[in-house]
């Protein structure tokens, strides 16, 4: 997925350079940190009976650090297409509950195509953008208690949000500027997929001997209990989707370099 995704940008560089002048194409190197917001609870992360609203832990997977590389082509001198690409890593969490140690993080990379206005000033130019986000993640949790380990990844689906900026661009010379940019993201994604990798006790790997149902799970929209003795180990168990809240304000800064 990376790969292919680092070809399409790789690919549509090419593309604007090849299509415009020298001043109209850029490349945008940057680095954010983000504060979160909507915080989720502990739903599919700590399913613990009698785990009760008031001891739940509330996080958001919003927060974190972003490295992101973006290109655009201006269509005017006030107007630019552009695409950012940018991958989180969010804040660990970390929950204690009795012997147990829980810690859970995300990882999502984000595409985002948008469209960039500006007044075209020569040495101080701001900017607002607006685009649309799309994301692809996964959320890792790690279960430690005793002499027992697992890891467990949630993954599947696209997240689909909208991405508003406003920054200030500063001429260092003709082909190079530095940014500053602030920006509100919402965004949420709901996993289609959970699955064991790692499963240990005491040094041993118990994954390999695991049923499908011990160690998937499907997440749907809706579903119907069924009841009786049909065997269905081979089959991944089966629960309702739940939406996770990746919005996020975030801070950035970076290098703008013009083609």
């Amino acid at each position: 997925m990376k790969t292919h995704i680092s070809s399409i940008l790789a690919a549509f560089i090419l593309f604007l350079a090849s299509s415009a002048n020298a001043q109209q194409v850029y490349v945008k190197l940057h680095g954010t940190y983000a504060y979160g917001l909507n915080q989720n609870s502990m739903h599919y992360i700590n399913p613990i009976p009698g785990y009760n609203d008031d001891e739940k832990d509330y996080y958001t997977y919003g927060a974190g650090t972003n490295i992101g590389l973006s290109a655009g082509y201006g269509v005017s001198e006030n107007i630019a297409l552009n695409l950012d690409l940018t991958y989180l890593f969010s804040n660990e969490y970390e929950i204690e509950f009795y012997s147990e140690n829980i810690t859970h993080k995300a990882r999502m990379l984000n595409i985002t195509p948008g469209i960039v206005m500006s007044p075209g000033y020569e040495k101080f130019n701001p900017y607002a953008k607006a685009g649309l986000v799309l994301g692809f993640g996964k959320i890792l949790v790690a279960s430690e208690e005793n002499n027992f380990y697992s890891e467990q990844h949630l993954t599947g689906g696209l997240a689909i949000g909208i991405n508003g900026a406003m920054g200030l661009e500063y001429k260092l010379s003709d082909a190079f500027q530095v940014f500053a940019e602030a920006s509100l993201t919402s965004l949420s994604w709901a996993p289609e997929k959970a699955a064991y990798v790692t499963y240990e006790r005491d040094g041993i790997d118990y994954l390999p001997n695991m049923t499908t149902s011990e160690k998937e799970v499907d997440f749907v929209n809706e579903y119907e209990e069924e009841y009786g003795m049909d065997d269905h180990s081979d089959e991944p168990v089966t629960q309702l989707k739940y939406n996770y809240s990746f919005s996020k304000i975030g801070f950035s800064v970076g290098l703008k370099i013009l083609l």
